[in-house]
């Protein structure tokens, strides 16, 4: 038999070319804009808002209720002293006490009237509707500055000098010191033999002589105050009380 002549042997097809290798230590990176964010993320993200909002609201309550609460402390103190009458007639005792008193607390006695009239005229005000606030505040000006300053204290500062003419042997009502020792130098207030050798004022110390006119302006206060306030308000209320149209009901 005879060979085909040019045959060849069949071989299988040659295989596609393979790609290039990466170099050691590279990595594909997927860029920023392709890459989704993670849910987990975003839940944290607005948890962390949302504190920080909370945070903030709770911050400026905070502020508002310190704020709130000074407010009315202050108010609070102001209603106190207001209302704590006695203080408003400490001007008295400092007339009263004014030659043992040393002057800071002279004008400190006085200061502490001036501020406890201050302040009650702030609660009769805080307390008036609001159409009659002004006038409230006009009448117990009017009021205080006469019967709580210097009517009181104008009583009060004779009281103290007719005690201490009384415990000095000057006779009342005249300056001459040459008629202190008239009448056998014995002298009779209201019959009470007080001056000379035998009265009163000769049996007492000379410490006791210096404190009586204080003494005596001291007392004098119980019953000057409320009378002077009583009269003060048997006149005022009627005329510039009821002229700037207020009521008053601590009679009622």
């Amino acid at each position: 038999m005879s060979a085909k002549s040019g045959s060849e042997d069949p071989s299988p097809p040659p295989a596609p070319p393979s790609p290039p290798p990466l170099d050691d230590g590279a990595s594909v990176e997927s860029s920023p804009s392709s890459s989704p964010i993670p849910p987990s993320s975003l839940g944290e993200n607005a948890g962390g808002i949302l504190r920080g909002i909370a945070a903030s609201m709770r911050g400026s309550a905070l502020s508002s209720t310190i704020s709130s609460s000074s407010s009315t402390s202050i108010k609070s103190a102001i209603r106190a002293v207001g209302q704590a009458r006695p203080l408003a007639f400490a001007s008295e005792g400092a007339v009263a006490g004014e030659t043992l008193l040393p002057r800071w607390l002279y004008g400190s006695m006085w200061g502490l009237s001036i501020s406890a009239i201050c302040a009650d005229v702030y609660v009769k005000y805080d307390d008036a509707p609001r159409d009659i606030k002004r006038n409230t505040v006009l009448y117990w000006m009017a009021f205080h500055v006469p019967a709580s300053l210097i009517v009181p204290a104008m009583i009060v500062h004779r009281v103290a000098h007719l005690t201490e003419d009384i415990v000095r042997d000057r006779r009342i009502g005249t300056n001459n010191n040459n008629d202190n020792h008239n009448h056998n130098n014995k002298k009779n207030y209201g019959g009470i033999g007080i001056g000379g050798k035998n009265g009163i004022v000769s049996k007492l110390s000379p410490r006791a002589r210096a404190l009586a006119p204080v003494m005596a302006a001291m007392i004098s206060i119980i019953p000057v105050v409320p009378m002077v306030d009583r009269v003060a308000e048997s006149i005022m209320e009627p005329t510039l009380g009821r002229y700037l149209g207020l009521e008053f009901r601590h009679h009622e």
